[in-house]
């Protein structure tokens, strides 16, 4: 039971680390959809969102003080979006890790295509 539980925990530090080496976020919009593809080496899913169903396109607060917040911040862990919307009744983050300003002009960016 022990070597599973550090199993699971080794996989997902190694694909935190694979991400960090060779990942990377897309975020487009084209011919009114907002596309968002999450890739590590060239593998990833795309998802595909009209831009009519997008709804609450905000900023996520980090607190300062919040433990969970600064683990999802930590260099082990794919988390810490910065960005997030509702989306046909479920929410949808991204925007890993991004500084306060660039989730600020990532923000402003896709608010004014999705206005287009």
């Amino acid at each position: 039971m022990w070597l599973g539980f550090w199993a699971y925990f080794e996989f997902k530090i190694f694909k935190a680390f694979l991400f960090r080496k060779y990942g990377k976020e897309k975020i487009w919009v084209k011919g009114g959809k907002l596309f968002y593809w999450r890739d590590i080496a060239g593998r990833g899913k795309k998802l595909e969102f009209d831009k009519e169903l997008i709804k609450d396109l905000e900023l996520i607060e980090k607190k300062k003080n919040d433990f969970f917040a600064s683990m999802n911040e930590s260099f082990w862990v794919i988390g810490g979006e910065s960005i997030s919307f509702s989306y046909a009744a479920k929410n949808y983050r991204m925007g890993v890790q991004l500084p306060e300003e660039d989730a600020r002009e990532l923000l402003r960016r896709m608010k004014h295509e999705l206005r287009g």
